[in-house]
């Protein structure tokens, strides 16, 4: 799809969310693929420092769930 599409890993949503915004929040506080963060790193590097509505660069995006989900670990 990137390969088609390029342009598409720099498009927001109404919340200004990258894709990479995106799939870390899908993740719900599991790690990320090795694989996947050298796609989105490669494609489009400039991302990482790039921030949501709520002010959130994908990796504090990521932060955040991991810091959520390990709050309720017992």
């Amino acid at each position: 799809l990137a390969s088609l599409h390029p342009e598409g890993l720099k498009e927001v949503d109404h919340q200004k969310n990258l894709p990479i915004h995106l799939y870390y929040m899908h993740l719900r506080g599991t790690r990320p693929s090795e694989e996947a963060m050298h796609f989105f790193l490669e494609a489009f590097p400039q991302s990482v420092g790039i921030r949501n509505k709520l002010g959130y660069t994908p990796f504090q995006v990521l932060d955040t769930y991991l810091e959520m989900t390990s709050a309720y670990a017992y």
